[in-house]
């Protein structure tokens, strides 16, 4: 039986287990740091990786957005914004359930996020501007994993998450099987992701800032995390999209824009607010799908690249529930017999009234 083929993992061979693996403070540890941070006493004896921890602590939650299309993405964005949960985990099938405007709608969230540590999104129908917004609003977030494999991006979506490996410290292994990016452009996510390792292995596996100010800018972030998750504080997700129904009256906090993340990238949340705008039109604003093909491409192009993914079996994954009268492996369906002998009841039933009604046509001439 041939061996099963290894996905290509740029940067830290790792799994995404190893990088959720458990870094949780002891009990007491733990609650001591929670007091300063809520006394505000914090001072240089609390390390990074101790608030990092609490934080952890406090996200140590499943998602409860499993199935794109059926779960609503708001739930999926609030837990983000809230800092709820450590990863996203996402399967499906090329279908129209999760494309570019769910990501757009998570990367709005994501600015505002320091829980996420691994971000896996498979077999779903983006385009590489969608991967580029986000790959923008993951600069300063404490993502250290991202696997995209099974997915329709090329190179445009590449040289953002290499990019985003050379600015994030924290971005240690990406995941790139089966799509179409080049290899060229692999290699230097690949690169970039080594020398973020590099840097974790020599720092006794701590993440270095080297800039002061970026560094007490992450500790403060970290802090009022965890002042608010001490407080239940629970964010707004409609009005992070500025369109709350509830205005000054609803239960939420609104307060998130101007003291969640004082750093969030503006010109990002202008593009998204504007992409959502009510009469904004945003069908027109999307880029345009991936053609369909053997490979998401029209198979007449003859550019050069090098066509690695094949959508033939997940189109048949994505059609099945679509067929009628299919079962399993494409054996009949088990009604397909009572049709059929329907039909030939219903045949024998009109032949035998015909008969009658000429018999008794007879009869009466007679």
């Amino acid at each position: 039986m041939a061996e099963r083929r290894q996905p290509r993992v740029l940067g830290a061979k790792r799994t995404v287990s190893d990088a959720l693996g458990a870094n949780a403070l002891e009990g007491g540890g733990l609650a001591a740091v929670v007091r300063c941070v809520v006394a505000g006493t914090v001072d240089d004896s609390v390390t990074l990786g101790q608030l990092e921890n609490v934080v952890a602590f406090y996200a140590n939650h499943n998602s409860e957005y499993t199935r794109p299309g059926e779960d609503d993405i708001h739930v999926l964005m609030s837990e983000i914004l809230n800092n709820s949960i450590r990863s996203v985990m996402l399967f499906s099938d090329f279908s129209s359930a999760f494309t570019d405007v769910e990501v757009y709608s998570i990367s709005v969230a994501v600015q505002y996020n320091l829980s996420l540590e691994a971000i896996t999104m498979n077999g779903v129908n983006v385009s590489d501007e969608a991967i580029s917004m986000l790959c923008e609003a993951l600069i300063k977030s404490r993502v250290s994993f991202i696997d995209l494999s099974n997915t329709p991006l090329e190179d445009e979506a590449g040289r953002s998450l290499a990019a985003l490996a050379h600015v994030n410290p924290y971005l240690r292994t990406v995941v790139l099987d089966d799509t179409l990016i080049a290899e060229e452009v692999l290699d230097e996510i690949d690169v970039a992701c080594q020398f973020n390792q590099s840097n974790f292995e020599a720092n006794d596996g701590t993440v270095e800032i080297g800039n002061p100010a970026e560094l007490a800018r992450l500790r403060h972030r970290l802090q009022h995390i965890i002042r608010a998750k001490h407080r239940k504080t629970y964010y707004c997700v409609a009005h992070l999209l500025g369109m709350c129904p509830n205005g000054d009256l609803c239960l939420y906090s609104h307060s998130l824009m101007t003291t969640g993340a004082p750093d969030a990238n503006a010109n990002l949340h202008e593009r998204l607010a504007n992409l959502f705008a009510s009469g904004g039109n945003w069908q027109d604003k999307l880029p345009s799908p991936p053609q369909a093909g053997a490979s998401w491409k029209d198979p007449n192009e003859a550019d050069g690249q090098t066509l690695r993914l094949n959508l033939e079996r997940c189109k048949a994954v994505g059609s099945k529930g679509a067929a009628k009268g299919r079962g399993r492996n494409g054996a009949q369906h088990p009604t397909d017999g009572w049709r059929g002998s329907y039909r030939v009841v219903g045949a024998t039933v009109a032949l035998a009234a015909v008969v009658l009604v000429a018999g008794l046509w007879f009869s009466r001439r007679k």
